[in-house]
């Protein structure tokens, strides 16, 4: 089926054809504002968005499945997105430069993010990883400068090379599973105070992970407390709000 694109004659608000099953590369003008996808697409293709740097809204149907490389690259005027939880994939670069977004709910059913996912996302302060994920790809996280806590799934086995590199305000990584293989430097150049936190039931674990000092969760709570984070039994985080700054926090 051929992938056509509606357009409003403002060229700022767009919505798609209830035919169009893919979205693909680059179909929208720059200046758009706010999208409205239609029921019957179930992926959003190669640069789908990307360079859309006037892009403030995007509503997702909860039919698509994949977001595919370079999909919102460059979006910058994007603050928040909802994933839902139809999306199983998010592919190389697909967030990479939204440097204003600062929340995103990841669907409860994603498995897999790309390589530079999330890279330069420097205004997100968290992100918390499904339990469904099990593949994070290189440099997912890296350059994420306002990031402060991130929580990794006990079905992640492996952190690929430079996952957080120069996150510089990474205070907290949470490990919910067992102590997972590393690639290279996977916390080069992250905060000096960076700490690990993983469970006492879990294995693998030494006093240190990557070069941080590693912390058990059970009984860290008194501290976290003064610190500003918690965290709960299943691994959900949550963080003060005087410790927020400007930025919004959403951890479901």
């Amino acid at each position: 089926m051929a992938d056509t694109i509606f357009y409003y004659s403002d060229n700022t608000t767009s919505t798609t054809s209830d035919i169009v099953l893919t979205i693909n590369s680059r179909n929208f003008n720059k200046t758009l504002i706010s999208v409205s996808i239609g029921d019957a697409v179930t992926s959003l293709g190669h640069q789908a968005f990307s360079s859309c740097a006037s892009l403030t809204n995007i509503n997702i149907p909860n039919h698509v499945t994949s977001i595919g490389d370079s999909a919102f690259l460059g979006c910058t005027s994007l603050t928040s997105i909802t994933i839902p939880n139809s999306v199983t994939s998010i592919g190389n670069d697909a967030f990479r430069n939204c440097t204003n977004l600062t929340s995103i709910n990841l669907s409860r059913g994603l498995q897999s993010t790309g390589s530079n996912a999330f890279t330069f996302c420097i205004s997100l302060l968290s992100l918390d990883i499904p339990s469904t994920v099990n593949s994070i790809g290189n440099r997912a996280i890296n350059q994420c400068l306002s990031l402060r806590v991130v929580t990794i799934p006990s079905q992640v086995k492996f952190l690929d090379d430079f996952t957080f590199y120069n996150d510089t305000n990474l205070l907290r990584v949470n490990f919910l599973g067992d102590a997972p293989a590393l690639g290279t430097n996977v916390f080069l150049d992250t905060n000096i105070n960076l700490k690990i936190y993983r469970y006492s039931t879990k294995s693998g674990w030494s006093s240190t992970f990557g070069g941080k000092n590693v912390l058990l969760i059970d009984t860290a709570e008194k501290g976290l407390k003064t610190s500003g984070f918690g965290v709960s039994s299943s691994g959900q985080v949550s963080i003060k709000k005087q410790n927020l700054g400007g930025g919004k926090l959403n951890l479901n």
